[in-house]
C-alpha cells in the first residue's frame, strides 16, 4: 500500500475523496447490526424503512453541521470548543478517508456532528450573545 501511495499520490488522494463521499452518503450501519432483531420484530419489510430513515436522520445532522461550519468560516471564526471538535471529528475521520470506505466507520463522528451543529443553532437564537462568554 505504501509504494502504491509513493508511486501514485493524487491516485490515492482521489480515492481518498471518493471514500469519503462513499462513507459520507448514508447511514445505515445502525440498521444493519440490528437486522436480525428488526425482521424478527417488524417484517422483512422494515429493513428499507428503517435505513431510509437512518439516512435521513444522518443527512439532517450532516446538513446541521454544514450549516454550523459555514457559519463560522463565514461569519467570524471557531472557539477553541469548535476547534477541539474539529479535531476530534478528523481523528474519527481518518479510517474511512485513508484505508475503508464503510459507513460504520462515521458512526465515531455522530456526537461530535450533533455537538458541532448544537453549538450553531444555540448561538443563533434570539437573545443569545454570540462568541464566547465572557
Amino acid at each position: 500500500a505504501l509504494a502504491y501511495i509513493k508511486a501514485h499520490p493524487w491516485a490515492y488522494l482521489e480515492n481518498c475523496l471518493s471514500r469519503a463521499v462513499i462513507a459520507l452518503k448514508s447511514e445505515t450501519i445502525p440498521v444493519v447490526w440490528n437486522e436480525d432483531g428488526i425482521v424478527r420484530g417488524f417484517g422483512e419489510g422494515a429493513l428499507a424503512s428503517l435505513k431510509i430513515l437512518s439516512s435521513l436522520g444522518w443527512w439532517i445532522l450532516l446538513g446541521g453541521l454544514a450549516w454550523k461550519l459555514g457559519k463560522d468560516i463565514f461569519g467570524g471564526g471557531f472557539s477553541r470548543e469548535d476547534l477541539v471538535l474539529l479535531l476530534a471529528m478528523v481523528i474519527c475521520s481518518l479510517p474511512f478517508v485513508l484505508i475503508d470506505s464503510q459507513n460504520r466507520y462515521h458512526l465515531p463522528l455522530v456526537p461530535f456532528a450533533a455537538l458541532l451543529a448544537a453549538r450553531g443553532f444555540t448561538t443563533s437564537l434570539p437573545g443569545r450573545p454570540r462568541g464566547r462568554p465572557r
